[in-house]
């Protein structure tokens, strides 16, 4: 089962400039056909728009993989010479959550998923996602400090987002897992406090 990487590229007006920014996501498929990466970018794309409202412009879908690491240490850059662009596409529009830019730029939420047991030591692992949304859990001002901590509900409508990611990918046949093929097993968490990350495409 070939494990892939699926980003969904937007930008908004920012710093009187257009900012740039991706989140990533790393995918399995037991039949990575075109068919299936044309799916996947299709269902990320739909999903990501419900988390942003119409200041965030969508621009491009791409795909690529499989991603084969060295010696199987994913520490390490992927195997470039294996991984390749699967899916490239334009997407239209902008969010669709109807919010008029309630997010503070570079303020992300963390989600987290348990992957099973390490061999050998049975210690508990988890694959943790820094995640940009401008949902209305989110706070809308720069004073929230890195590490400020969520409420109860704020955690709890997060959480539930991100348990639809992962079920509009099963949906579509796709399944979220770790960069080395780990499956992200669900219910999603989300860790109690917000952060601060820099945008990256």
């Amino acid at each position: 089962m070939g494990v892939y990487a699926a980003a969904i590229t937007k930008q908004f007006a920012w710093r009187d400039q257009q900012e740039k920014f991706s989140n990533v996501y790393t995918v399995k498929h037991s039949n990575p056909t075109q068919v299936n990466f044309d799916a996947l970018a299709s269902t990320l794309a739909t999903w990501e728009k419900s988390n942003f409202g119409p200041w965030v412009s969508f621009l491009t879908a791409r795909v690529w993989g499989p991603l084969v690491y060295p010696g199987n240490g994913i520490s390490q850059q992927p195997d470039k010479t294996v991984s390749v662009t699967q899916h490239l596409s334009d997407i239209p529009g902008a969010g669709t959550n109807g919010l008029a830019g309630v997010m503070y730029k570079e303020l992300c939420v963390v989600g987290s998923w348990y992957l099973g047991r390490a061999p050998g030591t049975g210690r508990k692992r988890f694959m943790r996602k820094y995640w940009h949304t401008d949902m209305a859990s989110v706070p809308t001002t720069a004073s929230v400090n890195d590490g400020a901590a969520m409420s109860q509900q704020k955690k709890s409508d997060i959480t539930l987002k991100l348990n639809a990611l992962e079920s509009n990918l099963s949906s579509a046949g796709w399944t979220l897992c770790a960069p080395n093929g780990d499956t992200a097993s669900g219910p999603a968490t989300t860790l109690p406090q917000f952060h601060i990350r820099q945008l990256r495409q």
